[in-house]
């Protein structure tokens, strides 16, 4: 998540070519998904409330993120 992060800040950054935002916002787009997937995984195989109570909040993180990255319409 921390380099969608990043591909979100070169999708907004006003220095940026349109080619280089679009790259950026669709491998953040593509990033989000593969955290998604990892985030699912140890969900899964987790048997700890305290983990549980992490993913979670990490699930709303990602859901956010994933927001903020929505190809507009």
């Amino acid at each position: 998540m921390d380099l969608a992060k990043k591909c979100i800040n070169t999708g907004k950054d006003k220095n940026s070519t349109q080619k280089t935002k679009a790259r950026a916002w669709e491998m953040c787009r593509q990033l989000l998904s593969e955290a998604e997937r990892d985030l699912n995984v140890a969900y899964e195989n987790t048997e700890s409330a305290v983990d549980k109570t992490y993913l979670n909040k990490d699930f709303d993180f990602l859901r956010r993120m994933k927001e903020n990255s929505r190809k507009p319409r």
